[in-house]
């Protein structure tokens, strides 16, 4: 318990408080405690697993709102090929636009499914696409 309560720079009561504030908030018991001894329940472990998994869709989430939110700025496209990436900056210069506009080189694969994903505007690629 002091050794986590080290890692994340609080005191160990402090730690410990908190642990008993989740258990009491969640209404489960997460660890077992013993004498000297402190370790998961099975619901702690499912717990952490839970929360690991929560984490990662929190963070799926903000990356798709902080993307959606660019998207509003800032024009996305692809391309399969160096010389499209060349010749649109030359078009949009041309034409004065403003708004700032962001051009990657993927696979057409990757290209295609960007578009169904709605993470880019536009793709150029050699061939028709059929969708």
């Amino acid at each position: 318990m002091s050794k986590a309560a080290d890692v994340l720079l609080i005191s160990q009561p402090s730690l410990t408080r908190n642990m008993q504030m989740l258990e009491d908030e969640l209404g489960v018991i997460l660890f077992e405690r013993r004498k000297n001894k402190l370790s998961f329940t099975e619901t702690g472990h499912q717990t952490v697993k839970l929360t690991q998994k929560f984490l990662k869709q929190k963070q799926k989430f903000l990356d798709d709102v902080q993307h959606f939110a660019l998207k509003e700025s800032i024009i996305f496209g692809g391309v399969n090929a160096p010389g499209a990436i060349f010749e649109l900056e030359s078009r949009i210069k041309e034409k004065g636009l403003e708004q700032h506009i962001q051009i990657e080189q993927k696979t057409n694969d990757e290209l295609e499914k960007a578009l169904d994903d709605e993470n880019v505007h536009f793709i150029v690629t050699d061939y028709p696409i059929k969708k």
